[in-house]
């Protein structure tokens, strides 16, 4: 898979592949060259024309796979390519949905490309912004509304599939070595990597308040008022701090998944990027700041 991306001007990393779900059969649709050739795709529509590829797939606009990986079902309507396909001539129609649905993350697409790589190095950065519930109860009683029930078929997959994500990453990590003998590493950065901010924050301001009270105790004599004094400020600094982290953690996941967002809504993704990236700083350092050191790609 993948092979033939070369083109006549030396393709640059990063190379950036758009994910769509074909709607017949529901397989994974990447947006590569050698994908559109093996479909045999000759046109697609694209700035409400008809645009025909001329044998060259690299006449495939981006916007037309960006486009084909968000069309959520119902939402958006699928984005269709017209095909050339000896085998099957009286189809000759290809129907794309959302790339999520066969593979919401593209860790899968990912670990195929990284197969084909021939440095001596290989790390897999996954940003999962995975928002929904992870506990499996319902405060209701009663059964799901016929409404709720159809709009939760069609993101329940995408549930099913990330409580199992950890899992179906190693495993195809595992084999992908097997290749060239060189692993995979991966790091992933998700919202679950805020909690541990305010969480560390919480347990700090537990931790004074224990010693704080066993100061009291013994403060029998004025001198130890003034050190108390001290530990109460720490004590309110440290719950501002976990009030500041929890809030950065509840708006980044109040934020919508939308091809427009506000400037407001991209600070908060930044900063939440950043205080995910310092919680794996580890991972950081020793799978890709020593591999750069020690001359690897």
């Amino acid at each position: 898979m993948f092979k033939g991306l070369e083109s006549p001007e030396a393709v640059q990393s990063p190379y950036w592949i758009a994910n769509a779900t074909v709607f017949e059969n529901g397989m994974r649709f990447p947006f590569t060259p050698d994908v559109l050739e093996h479909y045999g795709v000759v046109a697609c529509t694209h700035r409400l024309k008809k645009l025909a590829l001329e044998g060259d797939m690299f006449n495939m606009p981006m916007a037309v796979g960006a486009k084909a990986s968000a069309s959520f079902p119902v939402a958006f309507p699928a984005t269709t390519l017209v095909c050339e396909n000896a085998d099957d001539q009286l189809n000759p129609y290809l129907h794309l949905l959302d790339g999520g649905l066969a593979d919401n993350i593209g860790y899968r697409t990912a670990i195929e490309v990284l197969r084909q790589d021939s440095a001596s190095h290989k790390v897999l950065l996954i940003i999962d912004a995975y928002k929904g519930a992870s506990h499996p109860h319902s405060g209701s009683e009663r059964s799901p509304s016929g409404v709720g029930m159809a709009y939760r078929i069609t993101k329940i997959g995408l549930d099913a599939e990330h409580a199992l994500l950890e899992r179906d990453i190693s495993r195809l990590v595992s084999t992908a070595g097997d290749d060239d003998g060189v692993p995979i590493h991966v790091i992933t950065l998700s919202f679950a990597d805020l909690k541990p901010v305010f969480d560390q924050e919480i347990s700090s301001i537990k931790e004074e308040l224990l010693a704080l009270r066993k100061k009291r105790v013994a403060a029998v004599v004025r001198r130890l008022q003034r050190e108390i004094d001290i530990l109460l400020e720490r004590s309110r600094e440290s719950l501002r701090g976990a009030e500041s982290a929890y809030a950065l953690y509840d708006d980044a996941r109040a934020i919508g998944t939308s091809l427009n967002i506000t400037e407001g809504e991209q600070k908060i993704l930044f900063k939440a990027g950043a205080v995910a990236v310092q919680q794996r700083l580890d991972l950081f350092k020793k799978y890709v700041v020593l591999n750069m050191q020690s001359g690897g790609e």
